[in-house]
């Protein structure tokens, strides 16, 4: 403990309680030159606030000019123990903050320590080499196709989304380039606010292509592509369906729109391709309040009769 350090910090004025235990805390520890060891865990203690506050605070003291944290590293580049530096005299420019390490209090480590000046060029080319390694390469494909069309860039993370591209097979690539267009246009006719649309890494892991657009499948003979009606799986059908309750606008590529009570189709209107088990199960959730007390009653009476032809089926498949 140093009487002039602690002296020092007494005197400074930093605008921020915190700050100014924090410093105080530091200069408790120092020796006559102003240096000291404490861990993280101890500062905390002292001070009666977090170590990520501490961690913090330390990077602000540092960028006032008042300390400069010296990280030290073994000669693996280890990293072994960090020194706070009280700038007393004032010396020395002011650094930009340092992320703190807790380490042991550990004070000279013979020739296993670099010097303050070989540590900080040693955390420099550490921070050098985090950085580079953040920065994304992404394929035209995927930047002109999907990133710029899609509809929200609000907080989204591109990097996300490209790992969740990059994990798709290459017919799902072709729904989600195809859908990417539709979903955009659905949500400008909607006039859907930009932070109430998913983001594209949700848009690609959730599968809401699928249910945006038809899904590819290769020609027979040189025939079209099947529409999504006649490849959709029930599980995609009920993707399609929980969508629609959400805004009840029905996606033209699921087939023809069902019938809704409160809005019945024109007369002669196809019917829709939803499995009739699947739809009635989704009526009962979602649209009950919209029908009669007869037609409810009908409903559940067909989603029972399904629910027993399948236990049915169960049960004769385990005999």
């Amino acid at each position: 403990m140093s009487w002039q350090a602690s002296s020092w910090a007494l005197k400074q004025r930093v605008g921020d309680p915190i700050l100014k235990i924090l410093l105080l805390a530091a200069a408790n520890y120092a020796d006559p030159d102003g240096k000291c060891w404490p861990k993280v865990e101890t500062l905390a203690f002292d001070s009666e606030v977090s170590k990520r506050t501490i961690q913090r605070k330390l990077g602000e003291l540092q960028a006032l000019g008042l300390i400069r944290v010296i990280p030290q590293y073994d000669q693996k580049g280890k990293q072994i123990q960090s020194m706070i530096y009280l700038l007393m005299d004032g010396e020395g420019v002011t650094l930009a903050p340092l992320e703190v390490g807790v380490t042991p209090e550990c004070h000279g480590e013979g020739d296993t320590t670099l010097s303050p000046t070989e540590s900080m060029n040693k955390q420099k080319n550490k921070q050098t080499r985090t950085s580079s390694k953040k920065e994304g390469v992404y394929s035209e494909e995927f930047e002109n196709d999907i990133w710029k069309p899609y509809p929200r860039k609000l907080y989204g993370s591109k990097k996300k989304a490209w790992d969740r591209w990059r994990m798709l097979t290459g017919e799902q690539q072709a729904q989600v380039k195809a859908a990417v267009p539709l979903f955009a246009a659905g949500m400008i006719r909607e006039g859907r606010p930009e932070d109430k649309i998913k983001h594209l890494q949700n848009f690609i892991s959730e599968r809401i292509y699928e249910t945006v657009a038809p899904s590819i499948v290769p020609p027979a003979a040189g025939g079209p592509a099947k529409p999504f009606w006649e490849t959709a799986t029930r599980k995609q059908w009920g993707d399609a369906l929980l969508q629609w309750s959400q805004n009840w606008n029905w996606s033209r590529i699921w087939g023809p729109e069902p019938e809704n009570p409160l809005r019945p189709n024109p007369a002669g209107a196809p019917k829709h391709h939803v499995p009739q088990d699947i739809f009635d199960r989704f009526g009962l959730k979602y649209r009950g309040h919209l029908y009669s007390h007869e037609e409810l009653a009908a409903i559940k009476a067909r989603v029972e009769a399904a629910e027993a032809s399948k236990h049915a089926v169960d049960k004769e498949r385990a005999a």
